[in-house]
C-alpha cells in the first residue's frame, strides 16, 4: 500500500473518531482532533474555503477552485465522520435509545462530560487565582445561559438553521461537543432522526446553518485560541461543569 493510500485511510479513521465524538454528547470532536494532532490542520482546512475560493467558483477559475481548498484532507475526514454518523443513526440508533433507556444513556453522557472536564483541567495544575477566575466566569456564564434557555424549541426552519450554526461553533471548539449543544436545545433526537430518515425539512436548514457557522467561527476561534488559550479552555471547562445539572 502506497503512502498516499495509507494517509487517506488514516484520515478516514481520524474522521470516524471525530464523528463518533461529535455524535455522542459530552465528547468533543475538536478535542479528539487535538489528541490526534490534526486540530490546526483541521482549522486551516476550514479556513481554505474563503472568499478567494468563492470568487474562483463564480468566475469559473476551476484550477483555483479545486486547488485552493485542502480537499485531500477534507474529503477522507468527512468520509470518516459520515461513517460514524450512519453507524449511530442506523446500527446503534441513539435517538431511539434516548427514549427507550433515558436513564442509562444520559448517565453515559454525564460521565463523558465529566471526563471532558477532567481532560481540559489536568494541564492547568497548579491552580492559581487567575486560572480559577477564568473557570468561574465560564461556570457563571453556563448557569446563566442554561437557566434562561428553555429545554426545547419548535422545529421551525429558522431555529433549526440557528441550531446548525451553534452546533458547528461547538463542534470545532475544543472541549465542548456539538451534539451536547443540540441536547441542551432539545434538538439532538430531532436532528439525528432527520439524518437517519433523510428528512429534508430538517436537514436542509441545519446543513446550511452548520456550513455558515463552521466557516465563520473557524476564523474567529483560531484567533481567540492563539491569543487567549488559557482563558478560553478554562472558560469552556467551567461552562461544561455548569451544564451537568441540565443533563
Amino acid at each position: 500500500m502506497g503512502k498516499k493510500a495509507k494517509t487517506f485511510l488514516t484520515r478516514i479513521y481520524q474522521g470516524a473518531v471525530m464523528g463518533t465524538a461529535d455524535v455522542v454528547p459530552g465528547v468533543s470532536g475538536a478535542t479528539m482532533a487535538l489528541i490526534l494532532g490534526i486540530y490546526l490542520e483541521l482549522v486551516n482546512a476550514i479556513k481554505s474555503f474563503d472568499t478567494k475560493w468563492l470568487r474562483a467558483i463564480f468566475t469559473m477559475r476551476w484550477d483555483i477552485a479545486i486547488g485552493r481548498p485542502h480537499f485531500m484532507f477534507v474529503i477522507p475526514l468527512l468520509s470518516g465522520i459520515g461513517i460514524a454518523i450512519i453507524f449511530f443513526t442506523q446500527i446503534v440508533p441513539l435517538p431511539k435509545l434516548l427514549i427507550s433507556h433515558p436513564e442509562k444513556i444520559y448517565s453515559v453522557f454525564f460521565g463523558l462530560i465529566i471526563g471532558s472536564i477532567i481532560f481540559l483541567l489536568r494541564s492547568f495544575r497548579p491552580i492559581t487565582w487567575k486560572k480559577f477566575f477564568f473557570f468561574a466566569v465560564g461556570l457563571a456564564l453556563g448557569f446563566t445561559v442554561l437557566s434562561i434557555v428553555p429545554s426545547n424549541y419548535p422545529d421551525t426552519p429558522l431555529f433549526i438553521f440557528a441550531t446548525g450554526i451553534l452546533g458547528a461553533c461547538a463542534m470545532i471548539s475544543p472541549g465542548i461537543s456539538g451534539s451536547f449543544v443540540l441536547l441542551l436545545l432539545g434538538k439532538y433526537s430531532v436532528v439525528l432522526d432527520a439524518i437517519g430518515n433523510i428528512e429534508p425539512t430538517i436537514l436542509i436548514p441545519f446543513i446550511l446553518g452548520f456550513g455558515v457557522g463552521i466557516c465563520l467561527f473557524a476564523r474567529l476561534l483560531s484567533s481567540i485560541i492563539q491569543k487567549f488559550p488559557t482563558a478560553f479552555t478554562l472558560g469552556i471547562a467551567g461552562f461544561l461543569t455548569a451544564s451537568l445539572y441540565r443533563i
